[in-house]
């Protein structure tokens, strides 16, 4: 079906970032849809952070793992998968039992378990929070940077097909690095690189939000009902099976959940001429 490769190009960007000029539309309400997701892992962290409030953190402690002195150049490191080369190769006794935790943070973040939520927290954020604010940041600036690098793990994790070829708490340092970098280019901050070695790493333009899409997207909100929204956010966001989407939304049978998709996307004029070419 042309549906399909349709999807298919959208997971080939949330996967690599290649863009696909027929998925523009799908690309600006994925954004809408990565908003509505930061206000909820907002909320999940909310506690956390007024927890450390009023705790002194600023404190820098040192990770070794982080700040250790590497002769490798910028052109050996081309993706954010390439910063696996930090993590120090275990024993193969220790493998086994760090994937399988690998596995059930993973899985519980998939899910929404809170104590995956809880547990990224208590082992990532310190790092992510010392490099901001080792590099012209605050703790507001910490806190929103993490926040952003969890929304995109999320949406990695529910990428069907995308696979981790480094510890999860090393992809999103390395997310929430990239996009701290961007945000300090963009503000001509200064970046500290004697505090953590600093390196051109892949493109993360497709992390930002594209310019004016909320402009470019008004009129497609238009056309569609909350039930619509509602309908591509679990197909296309989350990436839910059509068996899960049926069960949730209350439909027969998958086949009528599909079918619904389809008016829904009949509905967005861009689509349509897309679905008749």
């Amino acid at each position: 079906m042309e549906e399909d490769f349709f999807y298919q190009d959208y997971l080939n960007w949330r996967k690599s970032g290649v863009e696909s000029s027929k998925i523009k539309d799908l690309i600006n309400l994925h954004f809408y849809f990565r908003e509505l997701k930061k206000l909820e892992i907002k909320v999940i962290y909310q506690e956390h952070f007024s927890e450390t409030a009023s705790k002194s953190e600023l404190g820098v402690t040192e990770f070794q793992m982080f700040t250790k002195k590497t002769s490798i150049s910028n052109e050996d490191i081309s993706s954010e998968d390439d910063f696996c080369f930090f993590a120090d190769e275990p024993t193969e006794n220790i493998i086994s039992e760090q994937d399988n935790l690998e596995n059930d943070l993973i899985i519980g973040l998939a899910v929404g378990d809170s104590s995956a939520f809880d547990e990224l927290y208590e082992n990532e954020y310190p790092k992510i929070r010392d490099y901001v604010i080792q590099n012209s940041g605050s703790i507001a600036d910490a806190k929103d940077i993490f926040q952003d690098g969890v929304v995109v793990l999320l949406e990695k994790v529910k990428t069907p097909e995308f696979e981790f070829t480094c510890k999860v708490g090393t992809y999103l340092y390395s997310c929430c690095r990239n996009l701290w970098l961007k945000q300090l280019r963009k503000t001509n901050r200064e970046i500290n690189s004697e505090y953590y070695e600093i390196y051109d790493v892949e493109d993360v333009s497709f992390l930002e939000e594209p310019e004016n899409y909320l402009e470019k997207l008004a009129p497609i909100l238009a056309k569609l009902s909350e039930s619509c929204l509602k309908l591509f956010q679990a197909f296309y966001y989350e990436c839910k099976t059509w068996e899960t989407i049926a069960q949730e939304f209350g439909y027969n049978t998958i086949n009528s959940a599909k079918n619904q998709k389809y008016k829904c996307l009949k509905k967005i004029v861009v689509w349509v001429i897309f679905w008749t070419t």
